[in-house]
């Protein structure tokens, strides 16, 4: 005779889901440390994309060690530091060191901004490919989500020379 399964409940889950968030958090904070702790023992005169790789897996393991450090304050195993801010101010920054980082592209004409989204500009002949773009970005410290080429419609284009 088969006895029947008892579901756990919301709690039950909640709790098995905060354990292993714990688990998961302590075990890639071990791989993360030692990726950081062997990168710093490596001789740090690296030329040209030896140095941009090096700064980058550098940059990816703190990313990670910071990450982990969330996932053990949501498990309760480390303390969750709260605090206010002021959203406003943190938005404007964000903005002005993005304005700031993308007008040193190379061709860049103009920058809009735009229902919250930011639009590059460039001279003809000189547009960046967008990988290009997000290697730019990406060393001056700004990190994109959304990267999108769009190239002007034929009919604007018709417009633009007849005019």
């Amino acid at each position: 005779m088969e006895l029947p399964r008892r579901t756990p409940t919301e709690s039950e889950k909640m709790t098995a889901l905060v354990q292993l968030a714990g688990t998961v958090a302590h075990e890639l904070n071990n791989i993360f440390t030692a990726v950081a702790g062997n990168l710093s023992l490596l001789d740090r005169e690296f030329t040209g994309e030896q140095s941009v790789t090096y700064r980058d897996i550098l940059r990816a393991a703190q990313r990670g060690i910071d990450l982990t450090s969330k996932l053990q304050a949501f498990a309760g195993r480390q303390r969750l530091e709260r605090r206010s801010i002021e959203l406003n101010s943190v938005v404007s920054r964000t903005l002005a060191k993005l304005r700031n980082t993308l007008s040193g592209l190379r061709g860049l004409r103009q920058l809009k901004e735009l229902n919250g989204h930011v639009q590059l500009f460039f001279e003809n002949g000189s547009l960046m490919g967008l990988a290009e773009i997000n290697r730019y970005c990406f060393d001056h410290g700004v990190v994109l989500n959304h990267l999108q080429l769009r190239k002007k419609s034929l009919e604007s284009k018709f417009m633009e020379l007849t005019n």
